[in-house]
């Protein structure tokens, strides 16, 4: 559902899209995923700032672009799949 991870040009962050446009409404979205331990930081309408279990934070917006702010790869790509897991739960 998401595409690969591509490293951002900082190189402390790494940018996912999802390959299907928009996602479902990010509040669903987040109720989803708060039932696993993510936690709301920032509710910017457009997009939320969300900090996940193991203390990555990212962004995620209404296209299903998400930023994630770590230079951990696989660490991003947990979040990337517990995201994939809770629109699919939502699609479901």
């Amino acid at each position: 559902m998401y595409s690969l991870l591509n490293r951002c040009k900082s190189d402390a962050a790494f940018m996912a899209r999802a390959e299907r446009g928009r996602i479902p409404p990010l509040s669903s979205v987040f109720r989803v995923l708060s039932g696993d331990g993510h936690r709301l930081l920032v509710d910017a309408g457009v997009l939320l700032v969300i900090e996940s279990p193991e203390g990555v934070e990212y962004s995620l917006f209404e296209s299903g672009k998400v930023i994630l702010k770590t230079d951990d790869r696989d660490a991003a790509a947990r979040v990337v799949e517990a995201l994939e897991r809770a629109i699919d739960c939502l699609d479901a």
